[in-house]
């Protein structure tokens, strides 16, 4: 992940559409830049709870590529985790998330409450009162195969990567992937 030294969000918007060829959302324009928890945007903008759907989680070894992002060593173990983001009320997937955090940095409350509960990161986070900054490395729009078969969703996605720092370290590197269409 690329080193940034302060988000620019009108830089990252304004070259999002020109190379998208897309107006983008004010909601879309939100995501894109926010460096905080997009759960409480999401809950305003649907009127309703957001909630996870586990799709897979486990501890493994990191690989090289998410070792680097997370400035750990290949082989240190980390807990992968995939997850629906969802309108507890109508079940409508608002994003696709997949998350990588060394398992040497995590909290163990926090280890136990992501192996055991569908809870949104950003709750978890204020729940367990870990402080931090999200560091946004990319932000791009694509249409993806992958992302439909994740989501059900055949659209253009606006997919967002970032590391959250706490204690000087990335203890965890997130994945988000939106479907244009739901978050207008």
């Amino acid at each position: 992940m690329k080193e940034q030294k302060f988000l620019d969000g009108i830089k990252i918007i304004n070259s999002l559409e020109r190379e998208s060829g897309i107006r983008l959302t004010l909601l879309q324009k939100i995501i894109a830049v926010t460096n905080g928890s997009i759960t409480p945007i999401l809950e305003i903008y649907c009127g309703q709870t957001i909630v996870v759907e586990t799709i897979s989680q486990r501890i493994r070894q990191a690989d090289s590529d998410v070792a680097t992002c997370l400035g750990i060593e290949p082989g240190e173990s980390i807990n992968d985790r995939e997850v629906l983001i969802r309108g507890e009320r109508d079940g409508m997937v608002f994003a696709y998330a997949r998350s990588y955090m060394p398992v040497k940095y995590l909290p163990p409350e926090l280890s136990e409450s992501l192996m055991t509960e569908d809870t949104p990161l950003g709750k978890l986070l204020i729940k367990y009162r870990i402080e931090g900054r999200r560091e946004l490395g990319d932000v791009c729009i694509r249409e993806d195969g992958v992302y439909e078969t994740k989501t059900g969703k055949i659209d253009r996605f606006l997919i967002k990567r970032y590391n959250f720092i706490s204690n000087k370290k990335a203890i965890m590197h997130i994945t988000e992937v939106y479907p244009l269409s739901v978050i207008q």
